[in-house]
């Protein structure tokens, strides 16, 4: 007799294709299917039998139905549901990520902030489900799924259809209790049937409770034990456990922890408006301030690497997916260095990505030898591919692949094995393999062992400074090398703020271990650099925090590159003095020729100096050195768009599209470009068709505003998709905690309602966006993308006067000759004012400028692009779209 699974997929053989189970709990198995109809993949989960048999299809599919109309940005929704072969399941969709649960079991803890911002997802998610009459009734870390970094809601609707069997005795009969003991309320442990929503925050708050302390507030070994200790009333110490916790973040926990319902939060959003007003965690860095009570404008999660790439050269991003790019560049020899695989404790990871850090770092100072960066040697970590076709992918002749166990023993001490292997590309062949055993203080003689014996294995001649490299101990103390390199883990984990603070505690600890730790201040200087450019700290002392700590780098070892690449991206990111970074990058080049991060932020500089002829030219050797790196083709590709090469902008923006069809940014620069290049309308409209499918539509709909707030792409096509029938519905349903970058959304808003003729509803978004960015300008006067956002929405609120002074602010902080690269936006942004202001030889005049310089206008973009609509009779404006 065939099992479960078969004879499920025998009866869903038309619709669905099960490939493998992912996992089993208490209500129901999950399987990875294959959806034959859409041709995607779902997550297929299907009761356990005892479960349909106590329940019945009709009250299932009841509350499922129900369930599958809660469409929200931190809810996963259910696509399908069914009844087959005696079996009741349900779809939803299968996201890459992991549960908190996982989270929670390889890190214990999470940072005070990231748990506050997860904690406020999921309770505004469980409100819009609550005014929408469902209730969870089963909140767990197991049900909170980590996606980009946000929190998704999963599940809703199994346990509301398990639990509204209130006429039936037989869930009672059979013991079943629906929901987790460790998270039920008291309510629902004590079996009540008629639970509010009250109930979900509870669970919710003892989530809140685990991912700061580590454990829920109550355990023991039964549930009624568990029971017994919540219906005490008393909520174990969450400071005793977490001292960083702010106490009066302990107070909103102990509120939703209340055991009587009516002494918590009456809905989740008043949940989150707490925590929302709640101080940030108090760190042992004294530069980093805390936060002033308002949401951060510019750099959500991901939305923040968005508009960080769009605005600078960011560094480091893991990406996959597929493109090709076969043979080896001639007259260097090519070397990928995998991930090192960690066959330790799962907490060691950042031990073994350490390593092959340090290895990579050694070789790339080895001038006749070409390294891939990490960025694309990351992707084929645990990956199934073959040598063979790994090299064809990153256009390398060798790679060098190993594996990592560090064994710690009980009396303190430690050893490391590395099992380091060299095999070249062309036959496969294993040109060296070695094992290492050693003490973990020999750690820096098994890395200087391992890039040698790579050396001599590929017939490479050394010089001596390249020798010195190879040899380099950065450090004599084990345990700071153990911080550095944690440090290093938080720091390329994302663009989150608490993991750039949580590295500068790293590199501290490292830095008291040692003082002498020159890398280890090169590293802190750059992430302090990172702080204030990504607007989390923006203030004179974080800028002064990085000075010191890289000119400490280079008073204590004038020769390493690490301190000159982080006083370069001072220079960069916080002075806006690009030939200082420029200077600072050379003397760091000439140690490390073929480092591709380097040549990126070398690039980045060159276009932001207007000089575009180089930046084409070193993004085209970052490309060499990372080609699985979509962020870096994106770049060159919007360089060559700034050039008005726009054929070749054209096919770059595809290969970044290739290497990463989720990420929705190329897709918008795309359809500005074919714009730009004199393409139809129709033309640019089905390419944002494409990514709204591919990359999802919120996002999407998130950076066409995103970009537009920053005024990097003053011309960014938003109106594709506000004056475009197919998406109003979308756009007017699309909240502001999908953007969380306030202006972009108020602004998108704005255009959605000035397309749609809704007057009152644009000029009420505009004003919000004008609320927000007058107190931006307030407190931070120096920033003119502010002041021409500003300016723009005095415009549009028919201020003139305001208007154009705002937008003559701008660009005075920010000329062209102070910055080609965003002085350029800002001079569009100020023509566009005076055409809303209807000075239109002052508009007129702006864009010829900006017709005889790198930037992002053209004669077809003024023509499609309805913002200058008011300019189209003018015989001055006609000449001037005519001939260019």
């Amino acid at each position: 007799m065939a099992d479960p699974q078969e004879r499920l997929q025998t009866a869903l053989a038309d619709r669905y294709r099960l490939e493998r189970e992912l996992g089993r709990g208490g209500m129901a198995t999950v399987y990875l299917a294959q959806d034959l109809r859409h041709d995607r993949p779902v997550a297929f989960k299907v009761l356990h039998p005892h479960l349909a048999a106590t329940l019945g299809p009709e009250r299932f599919h009841r509350e499922i139905r129900l369930a599958a109309r809660l469409q929200h940005p931190h809810i996963l929704s259910v696509h399908d549901s069914g009844e087959t072969a005696g079996f009741l399941w349900f779809t939803m969709p299968y996201v890459e990520g992991e549960s908190l649960r996982e989270r929670l079991t390889r890190e214990h803890q999470l940072p005070v902030d990231e748990a506050v911002r997860l904690t406020r997802e999921a309770a505004l998610a469980l409100d819009f489900a609550h005014r929408h009459g469902v209730i969870h009734r089963d909140v767990k870390p197991e049900n909170i799924l980590l996606v980009d970094g946000q929190a998704l809601v999963a599940d809703f609707g199994i346990g509301r259809a398990l639990d509204s069997t209130v006429d039936d005795d037989r869930l009672t009969q059979t013991g079943m209790v629906v929901g987790t003991p460790a998270y039920m309320s008291p309510e629902q442990a004590a079996g009540e049937r008629d639970l509010d929503g009250r109930t979900d925050i509870y669970s919710l708050g003892i989530v809140l409770y685990e991912m700061l302390a580590g454990e829920p507030p109550f355990t023991g070994p039964t549930m009624q034990a568990v029971a017994a200790k919540r219906l005490g009333g008393e909520v174990p110490s969450l400071r005793r456990l977490r001292p960083a916790a702010p106490e009066r973040l302990e107070r909103v926990v102990e509120k939703a922890l209340a055991p009587l319902p009516a002494d918590r939060f009456a809905t989740p959003a008043q949940l989150a408006q707490a925590l929302l007003e709640a101080p940030p965690a108090t760190t042992v860095t004294t530069v980093i301030t805390a936060e002033r009570g308002r949401r951060r404008l510019s750099v959500p999660s991901w939305l923040a690497l968005i508009i960080g790439i769009l605005i600078t050269a960011s560094m480091g991003m893991l990406l996959w997916q597929r493109t090709h790019r076969p043979g080896e560049p001639s007259g260097t020899k090519m070397l990928a260095v995998l991930p090192f695989k960690n066959l330790g404790a799962p907490g060691d990871q950042y031990f073994a990505d350490g390593l092959t850090e340090e290895i990579t770092s050694r070789l790339a100072g080895v001038s006749n030898l070409g390294i891939i960066s990490r960025t694309s040697a990351d992707q084929y970590k645990n990956t199934s591919k073959t040598i063979k076709q790994i090299g064809q992918e990153l256009g390398v002749g060798y790679v060098l692949e190993g594996s990592v166990r560090w064994e710690k023993s009980p009396d303190g001490s430690s050893r490391v094995r590395v099992t380091p292997q060299l095999i070249r590309v062309a036959d496969d062949r294993h040109l060296w393999a070695e094992r290492y055993d050693a003490v973990i203080a020999e750690v820096f003689q098994v890395q200087s062992s391992i890039a040698d014996q790579v050396i001599t294995a590929m017939g490479l001649a050394l010089e001596e400074p390249d020798r010195r490299s190879l040899e380099e101990r950065p450090t004599t103390n084990v345990e700071a090398y153990d911080f550095y390199l944690r440090g290093k883990d938080y720091y390329n984990r994302s663009y989150a703020r608490e993991d750039f603070r949580t590295a500068i505690r790293m590199y501290e600890r490292a830095i008291e271990l040692d003082s002498g730790f020159a890398r280890a201040y090169a590293d802190m200087s750059q992430v302090y650099s990172a702080l204030y450019w990504f607007f989390y700290d923006r203030t004179d002392a974080a800028l002064e925090h990085a000075k010191a700590a890289a000119s400490m780098a280079i008073r204590l070892r004038p020769d390493l590159p690490d301190g000159h690449i982080a006083l370069g991206y001072y220079y960069y990111w916080g002075k806006l003095d690009y030939e200082a970074a420029l200077r600072e990058f050379d003397i760091a080049r000439a140690r490390q020729p073929n480092n591709g991060v380097l040549a990126f932020a070398t690039a980045a500089v060159q276009r932001r100096q207007g000089r575009l002829k180089e930046a084409i030219e070193t993004f085209s050797k970052a490309v060499e050195l990372d080609p699985r790196s979509g962020v870096v083709r994106f770049n060159l590709g919007e360089t060559y768009a700034l050039a008005r090469d726009y054929d070749r902008a054209l096919r770059t923006l595809d290969e970044a599209i290739e290497i990463i069809p989720d990420w929705p940014v190329p897709y918008a620069l795309k359809a500005q470009v074919l714009l730009a290049s004199g393409a139809s309308v129709a033309d640019a409209k089905n390419v944002v068709k494409v990514g709204a499918s591919a990359a999802n539509f919120a996002k999407l709909a998130s950076v066409m505003a995103g970009v537009s707030s920053v005024s990097d792409f003053v011309v960014t096509p938003a109106f594709l998709i506000t004056e475009d029938q197919e998406y109003h519905g979308a756009l007017e349903a699309l909240s502001l905690p999908t953007f969380e970058d306030t202006i972009g959304y108020y602004q998108l808003k704005a255009d959605l309602y000035r397309a749609t003729g809704k007057t009152t509803l644009e000029s009420a978004y505009l004003d919000s966006a004008r609320v927000v960015l007058e107190a931006e300008t307030r407190t931070q006067p120096n920033e003119a993308s502010f002041h021409a956002q500003l300016g723009v929405a005095y415009g549009y609120l028919h201020r003139p006067v305001d208007a154009i002074r705002e937008g003559e602010e701008a660009v005075r902080l920010l000329p062209v000759s102070k910055e080609a690269y965003r002085g350029a936006n800002l001079v569009a942004a100020l023509a566009l004012i005076y055409t809303l202001a209807g000075r239109q030889a002052e508009a007129i005049e702006r864009l010829e400028y900006l017709l005889t310089i790198p930037s992002s206008i053209s004669g077809p973009l003024l023509r499609a692009d309805p913002r200058w609509a008011s300019l189209r009779a003018n015989p001055r404006f006609q000449k001037l779209v005519a001939g260019n």
